[in-house]
């Protein structure tokens, strides 16, 4: 018999938020930029639009800015996501990181992302 698995759900990771009309806002996803669900997002600074963190970036997707809170596949063109970016507690370990990250590079996240107001809780390693 096969074995299902069930996707994230938002609530693994948003454990309390302000008025989801404050806290989350759509977004553009840029083309080639897919994101999935509870993955941490940058915003290009120059289009406003938003791909997955790159901490090695240096087009302002190095700087977290929100978590999606669904998967967007932008690889044909630039999609409509919705992101988490305001007043909430989230926790660390269900969210999607970026391959290969270190725990002193989540930790900077995590600074980036209490500036725009999501508080961290749980671990990080």
């Amino acid at each position: 018999m096969a074995v299902l698995t069930e996707k994230a759900s938002i609530g693994d990771a948003v454990k309390w938020e302000a008025n989801p009309n404050y806290s989350r806002s759509n977004v553009t996803i840029a083309y080639q930029g897919s994101v999935k669900r509870l993955e941490v997002v940058g915003q290009i600074t120059a289009t406003g639009k938003y791909r997955p963190l790159d901490p090695a970036g240096s087009t302002g997707i190095e700087v977290a800015k929100g978590i999606s809170l669904m998967d967007v596949d932008a690889s044909g063109g630039d999609q409509v996501g919705l992101i988490l970016n305001g007043d909430s507690l989230v926790e660390m370990d269900a969210l999607v990181w970026p391959e290969g990250i270190t725990s002193g590079a989540k930790e900077a996240v995590i600074a980036e992302l209490a500036e725009v107001n999501i508080k961290a809780v749980g671990s990080t390693a």
